[in-house]
């Protein structure tokens, strides 16, 4: 449902007759706005949500709904330069709606809004490309704290609707990078930049959610509650970096999100395969775990699950599971259960960083095992099977590749536990529900 994201600027500057030739001091940042113009041309959405920092404000995440929006330049002394937009309250109050559970929400309505300025200079580029005119629901997202700002874009990974949906990020980043700049001069204006630029090449917002509240008032920044909404909501998605620049002591920075591999094609993404890959990535490139990870309620109950990595060829290189909860909560077990596959199967050596993006993940959940008195009641396609005899314990799960019988079945299970015969051996059978990441071959 969700097409692309994007991070954008929003300084008025940059549209030439506000700039009046002062615009190309930021050369860099017009280009990429252009070029994000392109890009998303051919991907319009139905709906356009709309992030602005500098929209009406109120607690938690402010939605501006209104049936029009409408808005110009005239504060910036050029007046002719307006611009009109559809609005969609019903489907902006679906999206209220549903991240009210878990987000701190606040609703303006009326017939007519105004268009911000973090809003309008966004869209009046993307507008310049014919036929770019979805619904458009503007928010400001400056009530949430960071965390929430996050977890709101991961929440929203799971909004349906029938309509195609794309967000719009709009934020600049430090105010003070130089003297003279809207803040002055603040060394931690470029450390937080910095810290920014790496959080969009990496997919990783640890380094913001950290952040003191003395070093973001340094940095004076407008746009980072934004950006931590895109990366929640596209974690599983390359972010393509346009362009970054300071020109005027302000960070300006484009980006949007790109579909070049199979880590940032999946499809049909669920809460199990993406904490799998989390979990993962976090420990390759960072040595660390999921620190700031907020667990959704099907994943708080304590449920056993084997984890699988594969190549896009469909060769196996990792699977550890567990057929009993070693831990108080499913999303632990699969946590450890993903590390444990990617570096610790000693059939495979650890996986490395850069193989990630090319390895597809599945989750599988196991039911309680259920003991059988008679292997008839087994069926290979359906159940897994579990074999124990004094200590040795063999487990092979349901629905694999050239295990078509039973028997077949249990003589690989026994296999795998030492097992010589069958007899005086426990039988136990289990279900699995599986996830398993799909790469899109449409893109």
């Amino acid at each position: 449902m969700w097409l692309w994201g994007c991070l954008t600027p929003h300084p008025p500057i940059i549209i030439s007759k506000v700039g009046r030739g002062n615009e190309k001091e930021a050369s860099s940042t017009i280009k990429a706005m252009e070029d994000l113009a392109e890009f998303v041309s051919n991907k319009v959405p139905d709906v356009l949500l709309v992030l602005s920092p500098h929209a009406s404000f109120n607690k938690g995440l402010n939605l501006l709904l209104a049936e029009e929006y409408e808005g110009s330049m005239s504060m910036f002394g050029v007046p002719e330069e307006k611009m009109k937009l559809k609005g969609n309250p019903g489907k902006g109050t679906k999206l209220a709606k549903f991240l009210s559970s878990s987000t701190r929400i606040s609703i303006g309505s009326s017939e007519k809004a105004l268009i911000d300025h973090g809003s309008f200079v966004p869209l009046h580029f993307l507008k310049k490309r014919e036929g770019f005119s979805p619904y458009v629901i503007i928010a400001n997202p400056v009530g949430l704290t960071y965390r929430e700002a996050y977890n709101a874009g991961i929440k929203l990974r799971d909004f349906e609707d029938d309509l195609s949906w794309s967000l719009l990020a709009s934020g600049d980043l430090s105010h003070s990078l130089k003297p003279g700049g809207p803040s002055g001069f603040h060394p931690d204006g470029q450390l937080l930049d910095k810290k920014i630029i790496q959080s969009l090449e990496s997919n990783d917002p640890s380094g913001l959610l950290e952040l003191s509240e003395i070093f973001v008032n340094n940095a004076a920044e407008c746009g980072v509650r934004s950006l931590l909404f895109l990366l929640g909501l596209f974690s599983d998605r390359k972010i393509n970096i346009l362009s970054y620049e300071g020109p005027f002591g302000v960070g300006y920075c484009v980006a949007h999100t790109n579909k070049d591999t199979i880590s940032e094609t999946l499809k049909d993404q669920d809460p199990f395969t993406r904490l799998a890959r989390h979990a993962i990535r976090q420990k390759l490139e960072k040595g660390e775990g999921l620190n700031y990870f907020e667990p959704e309620e099907e994943l708080k109950k304590p449920r056993a699950c084997f984890v699988s990595l594969k190549s896009k060829e469909g060769k196996l290189r990792g699977c550890i599971g567990t057929i009993y909860p070693v831990h108080s909560a499913l999303y632990e077990e699969i946590i450890s259960n993903a590390l444990s596959a990617a570096l610790r199967d000693p059939r495979f050596p650890p996986v490395k960083p850069e193989e990630l993006k090319d390895l597809l993940i599945s989750v599988d959940v196991l039911s309680d095992p259920e003991e059988i008195s008679d292997v008839s009641c087994l069926d290979p396609a359906n159940y897994g099977v579990i074999v124990e005899k004094g200590n040795k314990r063999g487990v092979l799960l349901p629905d694999l590749e050239g295990v078509n019988t039973i028997q077949e079945q249990l003589n690989i299970a026994c296999s795998k536990a030492g097992i010589r015969q069958l007899v005086g051996t426990r039988i136990f059978r289990f279900t699995v529900t599986r996830y398993s990441e799909k790469v899109d071959n449409d893109e």
